[in-house]
């Protein structure tokens, strides 16, 4: 009965236009200048396999399963307040807003709920609650990674690990957009006076100076890591 009930809250996902399989590509505003036809295509390949993955997880199914995955889980709400059993309306009004915010990177997850839970020995420890939106968006990443469980797939996330740190770092160095304020970040990270103004007043493009070692060094994977970025690969590597 439980069964046949979830079932049909999928179908009727479905035939509400929740999430419709529509590809959309990322748009990037970014104009990269390419110093050769082969650096082009090279750039038009790493966003192409990015999209294309990133289109995978946010898939109709993907996130369906998802979600059923959430309902049956159950747990408190977030800090929004939104409970498990008002998620699937929710999603019915905004679920198609949610899934294009991630595919052009406009997504932002809420601050997690702290809550003290009592320990066995005694005394408490914190536990952070996602919202149950986000829950959804975690589960689809993890769902993903099960469902295509296949021999490369260790190689495959490796590379999608790579190519979102890129991302990152190139996000970085927009923002910072000041010739002053890129010298006196990357002074903050640990480069030299002069190597820090040198990169500063560098003419290469978002993308390509996203690839620099200057970068690499200073925001580094534990950097990022501890920003918030989640590998990709050591979610996989955990299950399996």
């Amino acid at each position: 009965m439980k069964d046949t009930k979830e079932y049909e809250e999928s179908r009727q996902l479905h035939k509400e236009g929740y999430l419709q399989e529509n590809r959309v590509e990322l748009k990037d505003n970014v104009e990269v200048q390419s110093i050769s036809s082969m650096s082009e295509e090279g750039r038009n390949n790493v966003y192409k396999y990015g999209n294309d993955l990133l289109s995978k997880i946010l898939s109709r199914d993907n996130l369906n399963r998802a979600f059923l995955r959430v309902k049956a889980n159950k747990g408190s709400h977030g800090i929004d307040g939104m409970k498990v059993d008002e998620l699937l309306q929710h999603l019915k009004e905004n679920g198609e807003t949610l899934r294009q915010s991630l595919l052009m990177e406009r997504y932002k997850p809420k601050p997690v709920r702290r809550v003290e839970i009592p320990k066995p020995n005694g005394g408490t420890r914190l536990l952070g609650i996602p919202t149950v939106v986000d829950r959804v968006i975690q589960q689809a990443i993890l769902g993903w990674v099960n469902y295509f469980s296949i021999a490369d797939m260790k190689s495959t996330l490796q590379k999608l690990d790579a190519w979102l740190r890129r991302r990152m770092r190139m996000c970085f160095w927009k923002q910072w957009k000041k010739i002053s304020t890129k010298h006196n970040n990357l002074v903050r990270l640990g480069v030299s006076n002069y190597k820090a103004w040198e990169y500063a007043n560098t003419r290469k493009s978002y993308w390509r100076i996203s690839k620099s070692p200057i970068l690499e060094k200073t925001l580094t994977k534990k950097y990022l890591e501890k920003l918030g970025l989640v590998s990709m690969t050591e979610i996989y590597l955990l299950k399996h």
